[in-house]
């Protein structure tokens, strides 16, 4: 049996199989409209500039409360789900740990140990809540806001696919080196329904989310939380009413120094113009009047002290990175994956949110799946 087999699309075929005709014509407005959302969208963009305004303003937020020693135990936990699930699948299936060929893991296999790592995500939450005394909405699973980060992430990807479509093409192309996949492989090799649902359900849905979570949330979150961490809370945590601010970092914000400021981190001073709500979580909000005196409404700036901070933007360089880097197995893919990463990290940096990058992510592996079931 060939490993590779091609058919050739002729008006015939395409007339003895209308499903088949049906799916390649909503394939072929899918990318028209991906196409067209995607100018509109860099003209948004363009506009934006143009005014004088950022691509993505970000929102200031409170610091991440882990450290290195729960971040290390959330990788051990993602591990060991992924093994445990796999394992009690081929136990009760009595099925195969691997494939036939290269020793591929089978699509059901693939599957169940993606949903292991739903079950880590949620004991990572619990031991979060317990340990930290966090929600999960301070971890990143944020529902307040929820249609400004669906337009956000419904703008990001019409930004970014076609960029990440082209680099891939391009590495393709100019260094003859083909995007490689086990699961995709394995899914082509084994070509039933039941096995491309398999895939589906991973790539599309549990890897994304599984992903999103361990470098944006836990390694990013971590990485931005530094410049307002002591070496200490760095490597084991801190709750937020336990956390101190350096003495030069409060005069470097404004803040005056005294008994009171402790992390009362950046001063927010409420205008008309700012979009966003203050960020209240766990912190005790100290109102004041600037400069201490009475002014008129037109120079009266109420200004509310939160444990708050802007987070820097290197750790979204190198989160994005390190993501690409996670697929060097995969071919030259890791260089157009790197660019995601860091657009998925500069979103995250702007949202402090999960679901704007998951959503980015899906739709991504959802194009790809698409393409491989028409394939």
């Amino acid at each position: 049996m060939n490993d590779k087999q091609t058919i050739e699309l002729t008006p015939e075929l395409l007339e003895q199989n209308p499903i088949l005709a049906l799916a390649l014509s909503a394939m072929s407005l899918l990318v028209i409209a991906l196409l067209v959302g995607s100018l509109a969208s860099w003209i948004y963009l363009i506009a934006r500039v143009r005014r004088g305004q950022p691509l993505l303003e970000v929102e200031p937020c409170v610091p991440r409360v882990w450290g290195l020693a729960d971040l290390a135990m959330v990788a051990v936990l993602l591990v060991a789900c992924q093994i445990f699930f796999a394992t009690l699948y081929t136990r009760f299936s009595n099925g195969e740990m691997q494939g036939e060929v290269h020793g591929q893991v089978s699509a059901a296999v693939a599957a169940f140990a993606s949903l292991g790592n739903i079950v880590a995500i949620a004991l990572a939450l619990m031991w979060m809540a317990l340990r930290f005394d966090v929600s999960p909405q301070h971890v990143g699973f944020r529902f307040k806001g929820w249609w400004r980060q669906l337009q956000i992430g419904a703008i990001a990807t019409l930004v970014v696919l076609p960029v990440v479509y082209l680099l891939m093409a391009a590495v393709s192309i100019g260094l003859h080196s083909e995007y490689k996949h086990p699961l995709l492989d394995e899914v082509r090799r084994n070509a039933t329904l039941t096995s491309y649902l398999m895939g589906v359900v991973t790539a599309v849905l549990l890897a994304p989310l599984a992903e999103e979570f361990l470098f944006r949330v836990m390694i990013q979150g971590w990485l931005q939380s530094w410049s307002v961490s002591t070496p200490k809370q760095i490597v084991f945590g801190a709750r937020l009413n336990e956390r101190g601010l350096e003495e030069n970092h409060v005069m470097a914000v404004g803040l005056p120094v005294g008994p009171n400021t402790e992390w009362d981190v950046i001063s927010q001073i409420v205008e008309p113009s700012n979009s966003y709500p203050p960020v209240v979580s766990g912190a005790t909000q100290v109102n004041s009047t600037v400069g201490g005196a009475d002014h008129d409404s037109n120079s009266t700036a109420l200004v509310e002290t939160y444990r708050v901070f802007t987070p820097p933007w290197w750790p979204s360089v190198a989160t994005g990175i390190l993501f690409g880097l996670a697929h060097w197995g995969y071919g030259l893919s890791f260089i157009p994956l790197i660019v995601l990463g860091i657009v998925l990290g500069l979103l995250y940096r702007a949202t402090h949110s999960i679901w704007p990058c998951f959503l980015v992510h899906f739709a991504l592996n959802s194009t790809s799946m698409l393409g491989l079931g028409l394939s």
